[in-house]
């Protein structure tokens, strides 16, 4: 399976159409907007059907995607007898809440939290990436935090290269030649800014062993 935009959609469907002397009279192929409007409708569906109540639910949520000014909060449920651990969690997952607001307070996303367990029963544990806001309102909630793997593996190597002399200088050298390239006929292949977290974790890339 690929990824392509809504407009790509529209156009791969007319040459299918074509492609396979499909005929369909006055039809026409839908439009990007109808795309959109499948995909909206579909979500909103998800988001507001009635869910399953059981006593082994677990939660994935995050606050960090900002939306302009906002942060958006995305909570997701799963079911524990239900997680196949031979591969990666793609449409297993339940959403549960989706809302945005300027800041969000431990007490805030408690709401959202208690919400949740009226939809859906008891709440094993929760994952998040260690968040403060996050983690008060899991312990408001009374319920087991779990931390994010990525996210701790991050933390375990920012301590051990925070301070080390030879990455500082890289991630250094690093910037100064994002400055160089960015305004040059290399600027395409310039490589991406690196996040706080997300430098520890691409130690193997950036220091050329991956």
């Amino acid at each position: 399976m690929a990824s392509c935009r809504f407009r790509s959609v529209s156009n791969i469907l007319t040459v299918v159409m074509l492609s396979s002397n499909i005929e369909f009279g006055e039809l026409k192929t839908p439009s990007r907007t109808s795309g959109m409007l499948w995909i909206k409708k579909l979500g909103y569906y998800c988001i507001s059907r009635e869910k399953e109540k059981a006593d082994d639910w677990i939660l994935i949520f995050d606050e960090s995607i900002g939306i302009g000014k906002e942060t958006m909060l995305l909570i997701l449920g799963i079911r524990q007898s239900r997680i196949d651990f031979t591969r990666p969690l793609t449409r297993d997952m339940t959403p549960l809440v989706v809302k945005s607001r300027e800041s969000w307070t431990g007490e805030q996303i408690f709401n959202e939290i208690e919400y949740c367990k009226k939809q859906l029963g008891d709440i094993v544990y929760a994952t998040t990436d260690g968040g403060s806001a996050l983690k008060k309102a899991l312990r408001l909630a009374k319920i087991p935090h779990i931390y994010d793997v990525t996210h701790a593996i991050a933390s375990i190597l920012e301590k051990l290269y925070r301070e080390d002399g030879t990455f500082t200088k890289l991630t250094k050298d690093m910037g100064v030649m994002r400055l160089k390239l960015c305004c040059s006929q290399y600027a395409h292949v310039m490589p991406p800014n690196q996040r706080s977290k997300s430098r520890f974790l691409n130690l193997e890339i950036i220091s050329g062993g991956g």
